[in-house]
């Protein structure tokens, strides 16, 4: 009888597929200062913005991070490219003598950057987007005119666009794009009174405002024919809106997780991440956006801005100069269809181990899976998790090249409902 349970075992060994996705890593940087945006244009070259007028430039999809500017006296609050050689950034300064924003603009991939100040100081502008090399669009936190402008000379001149009379249409805006030539669309508003949509179908000349939601809405994406934005406040957290109709009528939603969502992008038709800011947070979805499940960030970093260049690459910056990297790799190696009444974590294997190492738990139900590697002072250095759809024991491989000698513990959370939470953890030792 045991031979014939050990041969039937053997045959329920199988692979099923999970809704997985990768996880994020701390990333070296060269800098201290808080980092506010990243854009990348293609899949080698990006740039990083932020505090104290850093621009960092990447040529090698991110593997090395060149400091290309500083100057204390600005505060860089969005950067855009259309190409590897021509960008544009927005900053704010502040001094008893001189304030306002100033456009600054690149030729030649950051190298060199022109500046000058916005003639009106009163325009405080947040959020910049070209749709060519001479056409393009900056939104502002504050205008005594509009808060949307336009240029057709490469931003050499800039005028109010003309917008709806509506009671929120001056409300601030954080993000703009476009879906092609002549539809665009932004978003905004206010803490506590209204998320703000506009929409253009005249590529900018005139712009309709409406209030869509409670919370202000911060960034914007286009996928599977629809723009989607993301947004939230303290009190009632991550918001959630989306357009099929080209923004002329949004849902609307709360996600009932604690954050604001500052920014969000996705890899693929299906998984997004978005950056939750002071919440240190980092929130996912594998189902285009149905469902989001928080995840905290390496280092309790307080993440302010993600991007993915392609599938495969993907980064976010924070305060403190801190740089995180995309790992798409889902971990999970096989699974057996194992019976347990209870959680059960393994110990992993090879242990020690260089590179990599593989863990293996057992589940009594389907529910969230997080798996966290912390050094010996207790510092999270990873984070993965998933949703795994039955009980069974999952093998899941750890690709940990960025570590450095030591010990590591790692601990695997189960969470099988509101409040249901079980977690477990295991020592590891890493050899170079």
């Amino acid at each position: 009888m045991k031979k014939i349970l050990i041969t039937i075992s053997l045959f329920l060994i199988t692979q099923v597929l999970v809704n997985a996705q990768g996880s994020w890593s701390l990333y070296q940087t060269p800098v201290q200062d808080d980092l506010r945006k990243v854009f990348f244009v293609d899949s080698s070259y990006g740039w990083i913005a932020g505090d104290s007028g850093v621009i960092l430039r990447t040529t090698n999809s991110g593997l090395n991070w060149v400091l290309q500017n500083r100057n204390t006296s600005y505060y860089f609050n969005d950067i855009f490219f259309i190409d590897r050689n021509i960008g544009w950034a927005l900053a704010w300064r502040y001094n008893f003598n001189q304030f306002g924003t100033y456009f600054f603009k690149t030729t030649n991939g950051g190298l060199n950057w022109t500046y000058a100040l916005f003639p009106d100081t009163m325009v405080f502008a947040q959020t910049i987007y070209f749709l060519n090399q001479n056409t393009g669009y900056f939104g502002t936190a504050s205008s005594p005119y509009r808060t949307i402008y336009r240029t057709t000379n490469a931003g050499l001149n800039w005028y109010p666009c003309n917008i709806d009379s509506g009671f929120v249409s001056n409300f601030p805006v954080r993000d703009i794009l476009f879906k092609d030539a002549n539809t665009g669309i932004a978003v905004g508003g206010f803490i506590d009174i209204a998320a703000v949509a506009w929409y253009t179908t005249n590529s900018g000349n005139y712009w309709i405002s409406a209030p869509i939601g409670s919370e202000p809405l911060f960034c914007l994406r286009y996928l599977n024919n629809k723009f989607i934005a993301m947004g939230g406040d303290f009190e009632y957290g991550l918001s959630y809106a989306e357009s099929s109709n080209s923004g002329v009528n949004w849902s609307y939603k709360n996600l009932d997780i604690f954050g604001m969502a500052l920014s969000f992008d996705f890899r693929n038709s299906t998984e997004g991440w978005a950056s939750s800011g002071f919440s240190q947070k980092l929130v996912y979805t594998t189902d285009a956006g149905v469902r989001w499940f928080p995840v905290d960030a390496p280092d309790s970093s307080t993440v302010n801005w993600l991007q993915f260049a392609n599938e495969n690459i993907g980064y976010a910056v924070c305060n403190n100069g801190k740089i995180l990297k995309y790992s798409p790799t889902t971990g999970i190696l096989k699974f057996e269809n194992e019976l347990t009444d209870d959680f059960i974590l393994h110990q992993n294997y090879p242990n020690p181990f260089n590179s990599s190492t593989v863990i293996s738990y057992s589940i009594p139900s389907s529910g969230d899976i997080k798996t966290e590697v912390f050094d010996n002072n207790g510092r999270l250095i990873k984070t993965i998790s998933r949703y795994l759809n039955q009980q069974g024991r999952y093998y899941e491989k750890l690709e940990l090249n960025e570590l450095s000698s030591g010990i590591y513990f790692y601990r695997v959370t189960l969470l099988k409902g509101p409040g249901d939470l079980v977690f477990k953890t295991g020592k590891m030792i890493f050899l170079k």
